[in-house]
C-alpha cells in the first residue's frame, strides 16, 4: 500500500459580494493586513492543517453537494486576539448567515479532518487586519463607526493547498448541487 502524501491544506470560502464591496474590503486589507497578497477575503472555514489531500478534497466534496448556499450580511468588526499569540486582528464578522457559516465549518471537521479541530470557538469572519492591539482597536471602532452593511453569497468552498508560502488551489466545490434537489 503506498503512503499518503500528506500536505498542509485550509479550507476556505471566497465570497460573493458586490463590486464596491469587495473593492472596499480588498482596500482595507490591502493597508491593514500581511496576508491580503496571498490570497482574496475569504471566510476560514478549516484551519491550516498536514493532511491527504485526496481524502480531504473527496470529503469536501460530498458535504458541499448537501449543503446549501448561504446568504450572509456582515454588519460588524471586531478585534480578536490571535489564538496562536501572534498579535491582534481585526475581523469583519456577519450576524445573518452566521449559524449557517458556523454548521459549514463544524460538518468540515466531523471526518477525516476531526482530530485537527481547535479547542476555541469558531467565528465566521472575512480578516481584514493584523497587527498591535491598539492599531486594530482604532481600526475596528473606525469600521463599526461607518455601520457599512455588506450582504454576500458563500456559494463554494475551495480546499488550498500551501506551500513555501505560496497558496493554491486543489479544488473548488459548489454548494447545494444536491440540496437543490430537496436532498439534504
Amino acid at each position: 500500500m503506498a503512503a499518503l502524501q500528506m500536505t498542509v491544506l485550509a479550507i476556505v470560502a471566497y465570497p460573493k459580494l458586490a463590486r464596491t464591496d469587495l473593492q472596499w474590503i480588498e482596500s482595507i486589507r490591502t493597508k491593514y493586513d500581511p496576508q491580503a497578497s496571498r490570497l482574496g477575503a475569504h471566510f476560514t472555514l478549516v484551519f491550516p492543517v498536514e493532511a491527504a489531500a485526496t481524502h480531504v478534497a473527496d470529503e469536501v466534496a460530498a458535504i458541499a453537494q448537501v449543503h446549501r448556499p448561504i446568504q450572509f450580511e456582515i454588519s460588524r468588526a471586531e478585534t480578536v486576539n490571535d489564538i496562536f499569540g501572534n498579535g491582534w486582528h481585526v475581523f469583519l464578522v456577519p450576524d445573518k448567515g452566521r449559524k449557517a457559516i458556523t454548521e459549514l465549518h463544524h460538518q468540515l471537521y466531523e471526518g477525516v479532518l476531526r482530530r485537527y479541530l481547535l479547542d476555541v470557538p469558531f467565528v465566521p469572519h472575512v480578516t481584514v487586519g493584523s497587527g498591535e492591539t491598539e492599531a486594530c482597536k482604532r481600526l475596528a471602532l473606525d469600521l463599526n463607526t461607518h455601520r457599512r452593511v455588506v450582504p454576500g453569497t458563500v456559494g463554494t468552498i475551495d480546499v488550498l493547498a500551501i506551500e513555501a508560502g505560496r497558496v493554491q488551489s486543489v479544488g473548488t466545490y459548489a454548494l447545494g448541487r444536491r440540496a437543490a434537489g430537496g436532498q439534504r
